[in-house]
């Protein structure tokens, strides 16, 4: 899975970061570049899941309302009420995907400040390196 790549990937790098290897840091930051991309077409997709899930809910609360009160001629409120109970396995998938969803952004956001640090590193080393050339 790519979460699982990823937290490998920044697993990595935590273990290389007293490491002055310029060329593993940028396979690092690379690898973790490409595999944030992945996460965030996961993300998208779950995204749209979740939207889809959440107007189809929308739409069986009210069908179920409308049901409700035309057959017991229940109030809108009660009729309401008695749509979301009906309507309760709806509402947990709607609420496992909007997690899974924030989830994923969270986890793209933080992979995206690693890549910043990953590349202020490698821009510190490669500074550090010329440095050392000019001074020779």
């Amino acid at each position: 899975m790519i979460v699982e790549r990823i937290v490998e990937i920044i697993q990595s790098y935590e273990k290389s970061i007293s490491s002055q290897d310029i060329h593993k840091l940028i396979e690092l930051r690379d690898f973790l570049a490409v595999n944030s991309f992945r996460l965030a077409q996961e993300a998208a997709e779950l995204k749209k899941h979740y939207n889809s899930t959440y107007f189809i809910r929308k739409i069986s609360v009210n069908k179920s309302t409308q049901g409700i009160i035309g057959e017991k001629k229940l109030p809108m409120n009660k009729a309401t009420l008695e749509a979301t109970i009906a309507n309760e396995d709806i509402y947990k998938q709607e609420q496992e995907l909007e997690s899974a969803a924030y989830q994923l952004d969270l986890l793209l956001r933080q992979s995206n400040k690693v890549l910043e640090a990953m590349s202020q590193r490698i821009s510190y080393l490669k500074t550090e390196r010329e440095n050392a050339h000019k001074s020779v």
